[in-house]
């Protein structure tokens, strides 16, 4: 079963008469539309704890596509590593790199079970996917035509990591990802080294954007976030300013006023005018204006119906035919025609996905969609072969 832990909390509270306490400074758009509405009751807390100042967010334009750090970057970290301050880097990519390319043929090194790059570990030394978990030795020539210029495009924790301890030697550098923290207790490990009186670096993925709390961490630094705003989603805005905000909350916490640096190809984007300004509530009418335009939640319900198979041709027939079905009850729900997710092939299994949208003005509760969908699946028959997964109100569409 698919379900969101929030929602499921709120229904818990409703069913037993109890109150429901949902905290974070990065509300949902979902949530703060059920605030301003009387749904839920806004409480606001407008200062940061013993009184400390939000930090400054400084946006640098990247120049350079094969450079992890701009000037800028590097000039900061410098000034407050000399006067022992703390520094937070992330990059919410893993592994020392995404892909392997080669520079003659343009091929890039492709899991064979899933449609998706081998990311390089320079600490296992392997080619992994990170879907599958298929692995293979690291390559030095290119496996289509045998070119040994191949290259690495894009940088994950591992390759950051090796940047800053070659850029400041003699500085601690800590990393923190899926992989550094699989042994027992190396979480506290490295939060405990990293918290030990004096200058030190602590990179990683979004696992260090929340709950850390380090007074002398004067500065943060978000590698790339055009990465967190390409997603074919309509809540990577969403979720871009909330990373953002939560991994900025980390810098100034105590007396030494913070800065966040935000490295991006794409300075003109809205959402970095909003995090400039730390202003969640523009941000999140902004958002919400956005979604009443093109009518998704808060203002519609959804239903995201995933087919899978190992056989592609066989999965878009049945595909068409359920949407097919789906249309002929001219129930007014919108229905698009099944698509592609955004990664085609997972461990040899294919997936599409048919969405569903009901406006809230229509089936407040949703319960026209269910039935739609309950009613076709029960009258419809689908291949032996074919899987369905069914997610009411999907928290993401890829």
């Amino acid at each position: 079963p698919r379900y969101c832990a929030r929602n499921s909390a709120v229904m818990l509270g409703y069913i037993h008469g109890a109150p429901v306490v949902l905290g974070t400074a990065t509300p949902s758009a979902e949530s703060y539309h059920n605030a301003l509405t009387g749904k839920y009751t806004l409480l606001e807390i407008k200062n940061r704890y013993s009184d400390a100042v939000l930090p400054h967010i400084k946006v640098v334009k990247k120049e350079k596509p094969g450079t992890i750090f701009e000037k800028y970057s590097l000039d900061v970290f410098r000034r407050e590593l000399a006067l022992s301050r703390k520094l937070i880097v992330l990059q919410n990519r893993r592994g020392y790199s995404p892909a392997l390319i080669c520079s003659d043929c343009k091929e890039t090194v492709m899991c064979p079970k899933c449609s998706v790059p081998l990311a390089f570990h320079l600490e296992k030394k392997q080619l992994i996917c990170h879907y599958c978990g298929y692995f293979e030795k690291s390559r030095s020539s290119c496996p289509k035509c045998g070119n040994e210029n191949i290259y690495f495009r894009g940088a994950g924790t591992e390759q950051v990591e090796e940047e800053l301890k070659r850029l400041f030697p003699g500085v601690p550098v800590y990393r923190m990802d899926q992989d550094s923290t699989r042994k027992k207790n190396a979480h506290d490990d490295i939060l405990n080294l990293f918290g030990k009186p004096g200058p030190s670096i602590l990179t990683g993925t979004k696992m260090i954007a929340k709950g850390l709390d380090f007074h002398d961490v004067s500065v943060v630094c978000i590698v790339n976030l055009d990465s967190e705003l390409i997603f074919p989603d309509f809540r990577s805005d969403e979720r871009a300013f909330q990373l953002t905000e939560q991994v900025a909350g980390r810098a100034g916490r105590g007396r030494i006023k913070g800065e966040v640096i935000l490295q991006v190809f794409n300075d003109i984007s809205p959402v970095i005018g909003y995090i400039e300004k730390h202003d969640t509530k523009g941000f999140l009418e902004s958002e919400l204006e956005m979604r009443r335009v093109t009518s998704y939640p808060p203002f519609s319900k959804l239903i995201k119906i995933t087919m899978s198979s190992d056989k592609l041709p066989e999965l878009r027939n049945a595909a068409m035919s359920l949407y097919h079905a789906l249309v002929s009850k001219k129930t007014g729900c919108v229905i698009y025609r099944p698509a592609e997710k955004m990664i085609l092939k997972v461990n040899n299994i294919f997936r599409l996905y048919i969405l569903i949208k009901s406006l809230i003005i229509n089936d407040r509760s949703g319960k026209k969609v269910r039935s739609l969908v309950s009613d076709t699946l029960k009258g419809h028959k689908l291949p032996s072969g074919i899987k369905t997964d069914i997610d009411v109100d999907p928290v993401d569409l890829m």
